[in-house]
Order: C-alpha cells, then sequence, then structure tokens
C-alpha cells in the first residue's frame, strides 16, 4: 500500500487554515482519500 499528503494553506474569514488530504491506495488499487480541515 502506498501513501502520500497534500497539504494546502490558505485564508478563510481572515483566519488561515490547512487542508490536508491523505490518499492512500490498497492492495485491490482501491484509492481512499481523507480531508482534515485545520482553523485557528
Amino acid at each position: 500500500a502506498s501513501l502520500w499528503v497534500s497539504e494546502t494553506f490558505y485564508f478563510r474569514k481572515h483566519e488561515p487554515c490547512r487542508r490536508i488530504i491523505t490518499y492512500s491506495y490498497n492492495y485491490s488499487h482501491r484509492c481512499y482519500y481523507t480531508v482534515w480541515e485545520l482553523c485557528i
């Protein structure tokens, strides 16, 4: 299985936010991804 992470930094309503997306591929070649949004 493989895993890689994409991180995006942006501002929303003048607050810094980070959108983190993790992609994971399992052995049956299906792609799963999870999105986190972290705002202060």
